[in-house]
């Protein structure tokens, strides 16, 4: 199979995901924003210990109260840790427009992960149908509708962390595949 395949069909999804995210984040991506703002910014886990300055999103995160008696968030810290390349390319971004469209742009930025775990695990899922033995055409069709008639295409304009986890799933499967074929031919 020709290694363009893959960049096609990636490239291909991302752009039709991207026309459909809605570029900003609110509940849990919310949340999970700013913690990511908290790490880069104040190398902390706390949030709403700054200023969130978009106004049309109310910050409606509620988080837990901690010992120290400051709020962090619910749900963990491995999506905020996903976050931070795509928070940090909001935030230099963000240096060439006005102050107060900070969180807009970094937001927006942080809002594309979901997007681009999508259509990565749909690459993956192509070589790992690949993998199994399926002719290109038939995986690619899998694969199309995998990107376009699951779930899987609700988390494009979500917080959740559901497309990394499958990532990871599809991932782990295509790696297990890959040993035990390399385990086979020696």
């Amino acid at each position: 199979m020709h290694k363009n395949t893959y960049w096609y069909v990636f490239f291909l999804l991302l752009s039709v995901f991207l026309i459909f995210s809605n570029g900003r984040f609110g509940g849990d991506g919310l949340e999970n924003y700013l913690t990511t703002e908290s790490i880069v910014l104040d190398r902390d886990l706390s949030i709403h210990d700054r200023a969130f300055t978009v106004k049309e999103m109310h910050s409606e995160s509620r988080g837990v109260i901690g010992k120290d008696g400051k709020l962090y968030s619910a749900y963990g810290i491995g999506m905020p840790i996903l976050l931070i390349p795509l928070y940090l390319s909001g935030h230099f971004i963000s240096q060439w427009f006005k102050p107060e469209l900070h969180d807009y742009i970094a937001n927006f930025s942080v809002s594309l992960i979901n997007p681009i775990f999508i259509a990565f695990s749909a690459v993956v899922l192509l070589g790992l149908l690949i993998e199994l033995g399926y002719k290109l055409r038939v995986a690619i069709w899998s694969v199309m509708i995998y990107a376009f008639s699951t779930m899987i295409l609700i988390y494009i304009r979500s917080g959740f962390s559901d497309p990394a986890l499958t990532l990871c799933y599809l991932l782990a499967a295509l790696a297990v595949f890959k040993f035990n074929r390399s385990k086979n031919k020696i």
